[in-house]
């Protein structure tokens, strides 16, 4: 594999967790604006529509991250980076995305367990539709796993901008 595929793999799955968020976001609209109209018009409720709407706001947000990272949309103190020399900047982006990243994987880590736990317990949603809980968790692992790719990604580029001359 070149360098040049291997840069565009972070690239690519930053598009793909966009594409899955915005997804996620356009059927819980949908699923949403079906719900009151069933309830206007014909007095109905498909009584699932909490339960999934929950589960595509948290892909939502966890399929997210990693195109925000990748936009530059997180919080950054820009008042302070603006002041400092561009080696100190440099340092201040690898301690911060460090500190990111050892987050995300410590989050990863943690979500992973959680995952495996109600798998292996075959925990389902008390719910109409029993949805077996590691499905929807899942997606969380996915999230995190790409913001993790993203985040080293990152501080690969700060590393190999501040070898430059």
């Amino acid at each position: 594999m070149n360098a040049g595929a291997a840069a565009d793999r972070p690239g690519w799955l930053v598009q793909m967790c966009l594409v899955l968020s915005s997804l996620s976001l356009v059927a819980m609209v949908a699923l949403i604006a079906a719900e009151i109209v069933a309830r206007s018009f014909f007095h109905y409720s498909f009584e699932v529509v909490d339960e999934v709407g929950a589960y595509l706001l948290v892909a939502v947000s966890f399929l997210g991250l990693a195109p925000a990272h990748a936009a530059g949309s997180f919080h950054s103190v820009e008042l302070v980076q603006e002041r400092l020399s561009v080696r100190a900047q440099r340092i201040s982006q690898k301690f911060f995305l460090t500190l990111s990243l050892v987050f995300a994987l410590t989050m990863l880590g943690t979500i992973t367990r959680y995952v495996w736990r109600t798998w292996q317990q075959s925990d389902v949603a008390s719910t109409v539709l029993q949805t077996p809980l590691w499905i929807p968790q899942s997606v969380m692992i996915l999230g995190m796993a790409c913001l993790c790719v993203v985040l080293a990604r990152s501080l690969r580029q700060v590393h190999i901008a501040g070898d430059a001359p």
